[in-house]
């Protein structure tokens, strides 16, 4: 049984080393499927590269050589319309000839013309001239009229008005007017002083017959001091009513309480009786005498106690009391009945009307005195103003006399009359500057007319007075004469423009020529048709090196080594190939559990022989073995069902819906990384991610940044999301996840999320810098107890 056993083990080591084989090579025609199109391509396109050869070409040849014959066809034409240009303006210049006399004369003509102007504006000062002339003449004529003064304008003129004249002038006018206000002043005051001094006087008489006379006020006081005696009486009249109360109350307070205590005495008295009366009875009732004598003299003391009445002595007292104070009480109430029949309240308000009228007297005289001091202080301000007026009136006398105004007027309109005289002299002097200005505008009128009729007449056909006319005819020959010159000038400029561009584009058309000769002989052809012929295999080959890198970066990710692939094209049936390896992998798996369960039986028989034991613990041991051997076997079936259709749906995602999803978050990372990594790759070994740099370069997780590692991670669950449940639209939760991200990072992820219109999306955060990227309609505050929505 060893034996076998050991045969048995290595049968099971021979056949799991050939299902391992079988399966390795299951492995790579699987790996094949998928590359094997890719490698045949690669091949195909080595060698049609090989058959193209090399050529010596320019860079981008093709592209070059068109652009130079689009520029080079369009210069012959340009070159031929420049020639003809260039003809037609040399006729055109020859036929415009300037009129070189007038251009020479033109700053002189120019002036004389900007004379025009200056001549019309003389025409207008002048007739502004005469018209303030006859308003001044009008002027003076009034004037004349209100002073009415026989004097010429000669005269006028050199009366003295200088400012120390129109001062004094001023002074006195100002004078004479206050010394009017002043005087005006000074009657109200007198009428008001004077009113206030009788009003004063009438006060002073009325509070006099008010006022009481002397013996009648001295009889009035002596009544009046009669009071206080009739007070006096009054208050000790109070004063014995309230000790006749007191003693009246004593005294029946007195008797209740001798009452009480009377009564209260003759109850003990009568106990204390009562028990000698017992004592006496028991001395003479047991012959004991002395009990007998106390009892008896007991009793008499009691006796004459209760006899004895001390209250009346007390009684008598207050008797007396009151008697005395009822007849002072009588006493002064006679005398109150004798100070009835005075009226003293209406004496004594009598007295106080004349003491307020004796001070209203005394306080009316003090007024009196002082309405009196301010009366005269007026009449002294009168005599002081008649001073004043009079030496007013002598200077208006003699500036009056100064400047030819009668007195009358000076009396009155003294300085209207002055500041009239000021006018005069200013009109007269106006006046004759302005008939000095009429001649100069004369003279200036006179010259600007000679030379502008000598121009019109060496330059214009047309001879006209109109000096606007003149000007407008010389100006419109001045400018066609510069427009002839301007257009000479213009075309000139032209005709040297032309003729630089004509000799540019015979510089550019020969530089061309020359560059496409230099690409004919890079491509070492002299035929155009020919450049055009080897351009296009080389930009064939060109597209296939492109190609052929491309298979290339896919095909390195493979696991299958060049020799291997190799071989793998000689195989042209991979699909028999395959189903043959699925059959024998069956017939090997078929077989190794049948070995193993030789093996599991003939290690159970060594087992029991050496252990031993009875017939039947040996069969109950067997079933009970065999039954967890099928137990066993049940869920070893059961996992095996479950890994083959792990296998078949990790198959079936690599195959079908990763590539997608690749795709989809490659899509996403070059979004969130601007194009910075570009591409995700699977391990080719073991489990994880490469991520392509646009260099090409490739990292793993690990090797990145931690915020480059969460957008790798941020775009797989996002591409997950996407495109495994494309069906069934989610919402998608996110809660914080973009704390390590910088400024640029956090507003392209959120910028890609605001792309994902099919799924909602559930974004907490507690960071407020982010709501900007949200539309406030969409943003939601959540509390402790509530939402707040911010609408």
């Amino acid at each position: 049984m060893v034996s076998d056993k050991e045969r048995i083990c290595k049968e099971i080591e021979d056949v799991s080393n050939k299902l391992q084989g079988v399966k390795s090579e299951v492995e790579k025609l699987n790996e094949w499927q998928k590359i094997h199109s890719l490698v045949k391509e690669e091949r195909w396109i080595q060698a049609e590269i090989k058959l193209l050869g090399e050529y010596p070409f320019p860079a981008r040849g093709i592209e070059r050589i068109e652009k130079i014959n689009q520029l080079i066809y369009p210069y012959n034409a340009q070159i031929s319309s420049l020639l003809e240009r260039i003809a037609q303006l040399k006729k055109e210049m020859a036929s415009i000839q300037p009129e070189k006399q007038l251009l020479a004369d033109e700053s002189q003509i120019l002036a004389a013309l900007d004379q025009i102007p200056i001549y019309e504006q003389l025409t207008l000062e002048k007739q502004q001239c005469e018209v303030k002339l006859a308003d001044l003449e009008e002027r003076i004529s009034i004037i004349n009229e209100k002073l009415h003064l026989p004097l010429r304008e000669d005269e006028v003129l050199k009366i003295n008005t200088n400012i120390y004249m129109k001062n004094q002038v001023e002074h006195a006018s100002r004078n004479k007017q206050k010394l009017l206000e002043v005087k005006q002043d000074l009657e109200e005051k007198f009428r008001e002083e004077k009113n206030s001094l009788e009003e004063l006087e009438r006060k002073v008489s009325f509070a006099e017959t008010h006022m009481i006379p002397a013996h009648e006020r001295e009889r009035l006081e002596k009544l009046v001091s009669e009071e206080s005696e009739k007070r006096k009486v009054e208050y000790e009249l109070k004063a014995v009513q309230d000790k006749i109360e007191y003693f009246q109350h004593s005294r029946e307070q007195d008797k209740e309480t001798f009452a009480a205590i009377k009564k209260q005495k003759q109850n003990q008295s009568l106990a204390i009786g009562v028990l000698l009366l017992v004592l006496s009875l028991y001395g003479l009732y047991s012959k004991q005498w002395i009990l007998l004598v106390i009892g008896v003299l007991g009793t008499l003391l009691i006796g004459f106690f209760l006899s004895n009445n001390n209250s009346r002595k007390n009684d008598t007292k207050i008797n007396q009391a009151l008697s005395q104070l009822l007849e002072d009480e009588k006493r002064f109430i006679q005398l109150l009945e004798r100070y009835k029949n005075s009226n003293i309240p209406a004496l004594q308000e009598k007295l106080k009307q004349d003491n307020y009228w004796k001070e209203q007297q005394q306080l009316l005289k003090i007024k009196l005195e002082q309405q009196q001091t301010q009366y005269e202080k007026v009449i002294r301000k009168f005599e002081e103003w008649e001073i004043e007026a009079a030496e007013n009136q002598e200077m208006l006398v003699k500036l009056s006399s100064e400047l030819h105004i009668p007195e009358y007027i000076a009396q009155s309109f003294f300085l209207e009359a002055f500041q009239l005289i000021e006018q005069y002299k200013l009109i007269c002097r106006e006046k004759k500057n302005l008939l000095a200005r009429l001649e100069n505008i004369n003279l200036e009128q006179a010259a600007i007319t000679e030379r502008l009729t000598s121009y019109a007449k060496h330059y214009l056909a047309d001879q006209n007075n109109d000096f606007s006319k003149i000007g407008y005819l010389l100006r419109n020959k001045l400018r066609e004469e510069h427009g002839k010159v301007i257009k000479i000038q213009e075309k000139q400029g032209k005709l040297d423009d032309f003729d630089a561009d004509l000799n540019q584009m015979k510089l550019e058309q020969a530089h061309l020529i020359s560059e496409k000769k230099k690409l004919l002989e890079e491509a070492n052809v002299e035929e155009e048709e020919d450049f055009y012929e080897l351009g296009k295999e080389v930009e064939t080959k060109l597209k296939l090196i492109e190609r052929l890198e491309d298979i290339r970066k896919q095909v390195q990710y493979s696991f299958l080594k060049k020799d291997a692939m190799e071989k793998l094209l000689q195989i042209h049936n991979v699909e028999e190939l395959l189903i043959v390896y699925q059959d024998e992998i069956e017939t090997l798996s078929s077989r190794l559990m049948e070995l193993q369960e030789m093996l599991a039986a003939a290690n159970y028989q060594i087992q029991i022989l050496e252990e031993g034991g009875s017939y039947s613990e040996l069969l109950h041991h067997y079933k009970q073995q065999k039954f967890e051997l099928e137990e066993a076997a049940k869920e070893w079936s059961i996992f095996c069902l479950a890994q083959n259709i792990l296998s078949k749906t990790v198959e079936k995602y690599k195959n079908v819906h990763l590539p997608r999803m690749l795709t989809k978050a490659e899509e996403y990372l070059s979004f969130l990384t601007e194009e910075q990594y570009q591409r995700i790759h699977l391990q080719q070994s073991g489990t994880g991610f490469l991520i392509e740099r646009r260099d090409h370069t490739l990292f793993e997780a690990n090797e990145l940044s931690q915020a480059t590692t969460e957008q790798v991670y941020v775009s797989i669950r996002l591409a997950l999301a996407t495109t495994l449940y494309e069906k069934y639209r989610f919402p998608i939760i996110i809660d914080d996840s973009f704390v390590n991200f910088d400024g640029n990072r956090t507003k392209k992820v959120l910028e890609l999320l605001n792309t994902l219109q099919n799924n909602q999306i559930l974004f907490f955060t507690c960071h407020t810098h982010l709501l900007p990227y949200f539309h406030p309609e969409n943003v939601m505050y959540l509390h402790k107890d509530n939402v707040e929505v911010i609408s």
